[in-house]
């Protein structure tokens, strides 16, 4: 369940009374609330999340959000009583409609934002993911590849990559663009790194298996990126964020990008190479496959809103009592 909260200025009184008859005659919301103050009035709704994006584009129709208005999306996590939606007259929805059911683009860019971002946190992240990877590789352990899989944060600027190419948002593009470049030097240079001492150490003299494993892709490989790519873009669209850490270690995006620098030191250029050719793959891959499925989920440009939300430059200092 989603709460809209709807801020919108008294004045002009036919923009506040259009707002109204849209809520209770067009939208047919029954159960919205709306409290009317001397400048502002404030309309509260409770939405099953994969109604809020029709709601909002509505809304946007008339001005709310864009012209006037500010809308707040707040998910509920529990309410006293329990409360159960239960589907208005009309609002019956056919099976096919099902498939193209999401939250709405502004929380799912909210969740993109944090993560396509390459910040000092992704940064950190990628170093330390990439050093377990690479130490996974050289130990031959899967357990521990599996780790670095799950605390690589390399899926980030991938999504944001997509979701921003479908939004036309131009900072989200690049920002997408730089952090799959960060994250592939990166990855690369630790494998060269970790490759480097594992020798001079005489750790590891020759390559373990699970590192001449990793070589070009099959159609296995091609199979797992797809489905990889259509999941990923399910869950961040949907509620089950919980399949994204599946996703994460079933594509193993990082493994391919560390064994690349990994295979350099030890001379396997061949298997170089082609770890290389499969990091590719699945990055072109997830890419495509999550651009379609955003496309089949409505996922669009949203209305420019002309409003700015501005704080007051002077506070009081001190609060007199009696």
């Amino acid at each position: 369940m989603s709460l809209v909260h709807i801020s919108f200025p008294n004045k002009p009184e036919n923009k506040a009374i259009e707002l109204a008859n849209k809520i209770k005659e067009d939208l047919n919301l029954k159960k919205a609330n709306i409290i009317q103050g001397d400048v502002e009035s404030i309309i509260v709704i409770r939405r099953d999340p994969k109604d809020v994006p029709k709601l909002l584009e509505e809304l946007s129709r008339i001005g709310v959000g864009t012209e006037f208005g500010f809308i707040d999306i707040i998910p509920l996590k529990a309410t006293v009583p329990e409360i159960k939606y239960i589907e208005e007259e009309g609002e019956e929805e056919e099976e096919e409609e099902k498939l193209t059911s999401r939250i709405s683009i502004e929380e799912i860019k909210v969740m993109i934002k944090e993560t396509a971002k390459p910040d000092i946190q992704f940064i950190v992240f990628m170093i330390l993911a990439a050093l377990v990877s690479a130490s996974a590789l050289v130990l031959n352990s899967i357990p521990i590849l599996i780790a670095s899989m799950i605390l690589s944060p390399f899926m980030g600027p991938i999504l944001g990559f997509s979701f921003a190419i479908m939004i036309k948002d131009k900072i989200i593009i690049k920002e997408g663009i730089v952090g799959q470049i960060y994250g592939t030097i990166i990855s690369i240079l630790i494998g060269i790194l970790v490759g480097f001492f594992a020798r001079i150490t005489g750790f590891l003299l020759n390559p373990t298996t699970q590192m001449k494993g990793i070589g070009f892709p099959n159609y296995f490989d091609l199979i797992i990126s797809i489905c990889a790519g259509i999941a990923v873009a399910f869950s961040i669209t949907g509620t089950v964020k919980s399949a994204l850490v599946g996703v994460a270690i079933a594509v193993a995006i990082i493994v391919p990008a560390v064994n690349t620098g990994l295979s350099l030191i030890y001379g396997e250029f061949v298997t170089s190479f082609e770890s290389f050719i499969l990091f590719l793959t699945n990055i072109i891959l997830i890419d495509l496959c999550a651009i379609i499925v955003f496309k089949i989920k409505g996922v669009k440009q949203m209305p420019q809103s002309k409003l700015i939300w501005r704080r007051s430059r002077r506070l009081p200092r001190k609060i007199k009592t009696d």
